[in-house]
C-alpha cells in the first residue's frame, strides 16, 4: 500500500509434495532357521525405498524378495519423496527345529 493505494499484489503458493507412506510384511512371520520368508513392501507418494539389513529393494517403491533368516530378524523399510521419510518394519521369529520334515523308514 502507498497512501492507501494498492500498488501490487503478490500471491505465494507453497507446494509441498504429499507425505510418503511405507508398508512392509513378512510371510510367514514365524519359521524354522533357514526357511524361506517372503518380504513384500509397498509405498505411496515415494520416489525411492531402501531396505535395512537383510534385504535390498534396489530402490523400488514396491516389490518382494525372499530371504532365509537364521535368527530372529526385524526387516526395516525406508521410503522417501526427497523431503520426508516414512519407515515401517516387519519381524520374523525363528522357531525351534530345523524346518525339515522327518523321514520314516519301514523295517
Amino acid at each position: 500500500y502507498n497512501n492507501g493505494e494498492l500498488l501490487d499484489q503478490v500471491t505465494v503458493n507453497s507446494i509441498f509434495p504429499p507425505s510418503p507412506t511405507a508398508s512392509i510384511s513378512a510371510s510367514p512371520s514365524s519359521v524354522a532357521s533357514g526357511e524361506t520368508v517372503t518380504i513384500t513392501w509397498s509405498s505411496s507418494n515415494a520416489t525411492t525405498c531402501s531396505g535395512g539389513t537383510g534385504f535390498n529393494t534396489g530402490g523400488a517403491t514396491s516389490g518382494s524378495v525372499t530371504v532365509n533368516p537364521t535368527s530372529n530378524t526385524t526387516y526395516e523399510l525406508s521410503c522417501d519423496n526427497g523431503t520426508v521419510v516414512a519407515t515401517s518394519s516387519a519381524s520374523v521369529t525363528i522357531t525351534s527345529g530345523t524346518g525339515k520334515k522327518p523321514i520314516f523308514k519301514e523295517n
